[in-house]
């Protein structure tokens, strides 16, 4: 079971490649025809798109952003242009991975929205622009965490508890997707959890 993670993200790849299918084939609601770069510092940028997208060119020539699949290790959140769109992609996510013989977990499905609530980790919120936040409960969760990290520093600065340490940066790595300058504080946390290792130099 050592490398069952790695069989996992492994067997999720492999299982997307199918759930997408032909890009190419027009019954395909996956399909789309270019990438798009709206990118910042092109003369054409516009804040509003994403900044790489998949896009399908309709019959009258206007380009419209195409269906999309994104995957978190196992968990699956399909996206479409329109709420039919979208439920085209989330259908055949579900039948495909059935029929592949992985798990599929219903009750974690939701309707197609605008703002579409948490999801690995994060709240996306797409109502006046793009945002990633994180939830009350979790924001508050996080500086108990930071809190509870300095009373183990005053209280035992030589004698940290490893175990709490990994349970505190498994919850942190959900804040910094949304806060990226706190990076360089759990890289700091992550040395020290594994300062133990034989053969680290003098910057850890």
């Amino acid at each position: 079971m050592k490398w069952s993670p790695y069989q996992a993200v492994r067997s999720m790849h492999c299982a997307e490649e199918i759930i997408r299918g032909d890009r190419h084939a027009l019954d395909n609601v996956f399909q789309w025809d270019e990438v798009c770069c709206n990118l910042p510092g092109q003369d054409d940028c516009d804040p509003a798109p994403p900044w790489v997208s998949k896009v399908k060119i309709l019959k009258n020539g206007d380009k419209q952003v195409a269906a999309d699949l994104f995957t978190l290790l196992d968990d699956c959140r399909p996206a479409g242009h329109t709420s039919a769109e979208a439920w085209r992609a989330g259908r055949q996510t579900a039948s495909k991975t059935k029929w592949l013989g992985c798990q599929d977990a219903p009750r974690k499905r939701q309707g197609s929205c605008a703002d579409p609530g948490a999801w690995a980790g994060l709240l996306v919120w797409t109502i006046g622009g793009v945002f990633a936040l994180v939830s009350d409960d979790k924001s508050a969760k996080f500086k108990g965490q930071v809190a509870e990290l300095e009373q183990m520093l005053a209280a035992t600065p030589k004698a940290l508890s490893r175990k709490q340490l990994e349970q505190i940066h498994g919850f942190m790595n959900c804040a910094v997707q949304t806060c990226r300058s706190l990076i360089p504080h759990l890289n700091g946390l992550h040395m020290t959890i594994d300062g133990w290792r034989p053969g680290r130099n003098n910057e850890g």
